[in-house]
């Protein structure tokens, strides 16, 4: 029987690429195997950035980053508490406290 570590990168790949964005932190906390595996894994992030939006118009962007911002603007519109947004004047951008989540 072949587990999950026996798995080829791009079966894994396909697999974590089905994850909803808010829960691949979640996945890459449950062990070291998954954790080494998603941690800077551009190809990941890249995909499930454009399975969810637009491709943006230059392709040389940190695809980890932008897609742990859109899963905090996601918390955000989710949130019934509006103590949880702030205004981030470095990136021009409206953002959640790290406290906050």
């Amino acid at each position: 029987m072949t587990g999950l570590f026996d798995l080829p990168s791009e079966v894994l790949l396909g697999i974590l690429g089905q994850v909803n964005p808010g829960d691949l932190d979640p996945v890459s906390r449950t062990c070291r195997f998954l954790n080494r595996f998603v941690k800077g894994n551009r190809a990941l992030y890249r995909d499930m950035y454009l399975r969810i939006l637009d491709p943006p118009p230059i392709n040389d962007l940190d695809w980890e980053k932008e897609l742990h911002d859109v899963v905090r603007l996601q918390r955000i519109c989710a949130s019934s508490d509006p103590n949880k947004v702030c205004y981030c004047p470095a990136s021009d951008r409206v953002l959640s406290c790290r406290k906050c989540l």
